[in-house]
C-alpha cells in the first residue's frame, strides 16, 4: 500500500514536477529495490520526469542519508526533508544549481557540506531544532535561519578548503616527491597546510602564498621545524612588498620624468629616487607620491631632494586630514540643525559612521569631499525626520538617487 502511493505520487509528478512523498515511512534512499532508489537510479523507471522535477517533499519519514543519486536532480527548486532522522547531507548536493529553498528543521544535521555555497540561487534554508542550530551559534556566530551569515561563511570555508586542498596536492606530488615513501608523509602535509592556512585570514593572501610555496618551503619534510612557518610567510609578505616596490619604482621613475623631462639627466633621476627611499618608506606613501606627483615633487628640479619631498608628503597629507575633518564637521553641524534635540556627541558619532561610506581611501579624495558637500547641503531632503531612524545604507541609497544620480 506504502509503494502503491509512492508510485502514485511519482505518476503525478511527471506532470506536477512536484513530489509529494511526506508521511510515507520510507527508512532509506539507497535500498537496493526500494522504489525511491530505483526512481532516483540513472536508468530509473522515471529517471527522465525526476531529472525535470522541482519540488521534493521527503518529510516526516525515516530516512537517515541522503544518496549521492540526489546530484541527478538538476532541476530541483525545493527539497523539504524536516522531521527526518538525517544525520548529514553530502557534497554531491553542489550539483543542485537551480535549488532555492532547503528545509531541514528537525533533524540530526550537525553541520552542512561547504560546497552548498557554491548553489547561488539558495536564498532559504531553515535549520530550527537541528543540532547544527547551537552549533553554528556558538563556534561560526551565525544565528538560526541568517541565510546571509549562513553563506558568507560556507563560501569562505569552501574557498579556503579549495586552496588548502591545492596546496596539499602540491606539496605531496611535487614539492615533497623525494620523501613521498616516508611514513606518515600524508599526515605531516597536512598538518603542515593546516598550520599555514590559519596563519592567515585574508583569503586572497593565502592564495598567493600558495602560488609561491614551493619557493618558501624547505625542499624536505625533515628540514620543516617550529618556526619555518612563521618565517615562510614573512618571507612571503618580504617578496610581495620587494615586488610593489619595483612596481612603483617604474611609477615613480615615470612621474620624475614626467615632471622634469628633459631638465634632468638619467644619473640624477637614479639620485633623486634613491633620496626618495631614503626617506620615503612606506609603499602606501610611495603610492601616496605617485598619485599626487605634481602637488609633492619641487616645480624645479635642482630643489628636489627626499628631505623636501617627504615633507612635502606630510604637509599634504596633513591638509587631507583636515579637509575630511571638516567635511564630516559641517555634515554633523547640519545635522544638528535637524536633530536639535539630540546630544552633539550622538549626531557627530552618527556623522563620523555616514562619513565612512565615502572615505575609500587613507585620505581625503576629490569626490569624497564633493560628495560630502553635496550630502551637507541637501541634508534635510535625505535624512529621515527623527534621529532613531537615520541608517547609514539607507541615507547613501536615498542620496544616490535623490543627488548623487543628478551629477
Amino acid at each position: 500500500q506504502k509503494d502503491d502511493r509512492i508510485l502514485d505520487e511519482l505518476k503525478s509528478s511527471r506532470n506536477s514536477q512536484t513530489l509529494m512523498l511526506g508521511n510515507c515511512w520510507i527508512q532509506s534512499l539507497s535500498v537496493p529495490h526500494n522504489v525511491i532508489s530505483h526512481v532516483l537510479s540513472e536508468d530509473g523507471i522515471f529517471a527522465e520526469s525526476m531529472s525535470k522535477l522541482r519540488r521534493l517533499d521527503l518529510s516526516h519519514n525515516y530516512i537517515t542519508e541522503i544518496p549521492p543519486s540526489i546530484s541527478l536532480l538538476t532541476n530541483l527548486r525545493e527539497l523539504w526533508l524536516q522531521g527526518n532522522p538525517i544525520i548529514r547531507l553530502i557534497p554531491e548536493m553542489q550539483s543542485l544549481k537551480k535549488l532555492e529553498v532547503l528545509d531541514i528543521r528537525n533533524t540530526k544535521i550537525e553541520e552542512l557540506p561547504l560546497e552548498l555555497g557554491m548553489l547561488d540561487n539558495l536564498f532559504e534554508v531553515d535549520w530550527k531544532n537541528t543540532p547544527m542550530a547551537k552549533n553554528y551559534e556558538i563556534n561560526y556566530g551565525i544565528p538560526v535561519n541568517d541565510i546571509v551569515k549562513l553563506k558568507e561563511y560556507l563560501i569562505t570555508s569552501n574557498t579556503r578548503k579549495t586552496i588548502e586542498l591545492t596546496m596539499y596536492d602540491f606539496l605531496l606530488r611535487e614539492h615533497f616527491v623525494y620523501d613521498a615513501d616516508k611514513p606518515h608523509i600524508r599526515s605531516s602535509v597536512r598538518k603542515l597546510v593546516t598550520k599555514i592556512s590559519s596563519s592567515f585570514d585574508n583569503l586572497d593572501d593565502l592564495k598567493q602564498y600558495g602560488r609561491k610555496v614551493g619557493k618558501l618551503l624547505p625542499g624536505k619534510m625533515d628540514d620543516v621545524v617550529d618556526n619555518t612557518v612563521q618565517k615562510s610567510i614573512n618571507d612571503f609578505y618580504q617578496m610581495r612588498r620587494d615586488t610593489d616596490r619595483q612596481r612603483l619604482a617604474a611609477d615613480v621613475d615615470i612621474k620624475l620624468r614626467g615632471m622634469y623631462y628633459d631638465r634632468i639627466e638619467r644619473t640624477e633621476v637614479t639620485a633623486l629616487l634613491d633620496s626618495i627611499y631614503k626617506h620615503v618608506e612606506s609603499l602606501e606613501d610611495i603610492q601616496f607620491l605617485v598619485k599626487y606627483a605634481p602637488q609633492v615633487l619641487p616645480a624645479e628640479p635642482n630643489k628636489a631632494n627626499g628631505s623636501i619631498i617627504w615633507k612635502n608628503i606630510l604637509t599634504l597629507q596633513e591638509e587631507l586630514t583636515q579637509q575630511r575633518e571638516t567635511a564630516v564637521q559641517g555634515l554633523a553641524n547640519a545635522m544638528t540643525q535637524l536633530y536639535p534635540e539630540q546630544l552633539t556627541e550622538d549626531v557627530k558619532k552618527k556623522a563620523i559612521e555616514i562619513a565612512s561610506s565615502f572615505q575609500l581611501e587613507r585620505f581625503a579624495t576629490k569626490k569624497e569631499l564633493t560628495r560630502m558637500t553635496q550630502l551637507t547641503a541637501e541634508c534635510s531632503k535625505i535624512f529621515p525626520p527623527d534621529f532613531a531612524s537615520v541608517d547609514r545604507e539607507e541615507i547613501i541609497r536615498k542620496a544616490q538617487v535623490v543627488i548623487f544620480s543628478k551629477g
